[in-house]
């Protein structure tokens, strides 16, 4: 009986223990926002979800270290209109700076990232490298514009 006694005790002491390390938090149901597709493929989609007076932006593109297979990277970043047009400027600036070898690096949500410019095929390409595996995707300038058209009330590039 004792035995018994102990053991439900025990367990109801672990079991408060368990639950008193649970945290709950409601996120955003994310929309498409806007996207970017090559050949009826996508290779960029941002996705934004307002949840009171915050707003959360996901962005999602693939991951262009594979070849053999399609892998697809995103990062999370609670942002205003006017944090999303400086990254945007940012990526513009390091794409337009031919004379620049150095990397920019960008901590966004959790994450640090690094701005490289690049050319891919004679066309001048910002490389988005965002881990220590060399994972990067590539984006032209006119697709930046288009990602982040939304911004600037362009409704047509959506």
């Amino acid at each position: 009986m004792k035995r018994t006694i102990l053991s439900i005790a025990l367990l109801l002491g672990i079991t408060s223990f368990a639950s008193a390390q649970l945290s709950v938090s409601k996120t955003p149901k994310m929309e498409t926002f806007s996207k970017v597709s090559m050949l009826g493929v996508v290779r960029m989609e941002m996705f934004r979800g307002v949840n009171g007076t915050d707003t959360t932006y996901m962005l999602s593109y693939v991951n262009n270290a594979f070849k053999q297979s399609t892998k697809n990277e995103s990062f999370f970043l609670k942002a205003s209109t006017q944090d999303m047009l400086t990254l945007e400027q940012l990526m513009l600036d390091v794409l337009k700076n031919k004379d620049s070898d150095e990397n920019v690096s960008v901590k966004i949500g959790e994450k640090d990232y690094y701005l490289h410019r690049t050319s891919t095929m004679g066309f001048p390409s910002l490389m988005l490298v965002h881990s220590a595996d060399y994972d990067y995707t590539l984006l032209a300038e006119k697709e930046i514009k288009k990602i982040f058209a939304p911004f600037h009330g362009d409704k047509k590039k959506k």
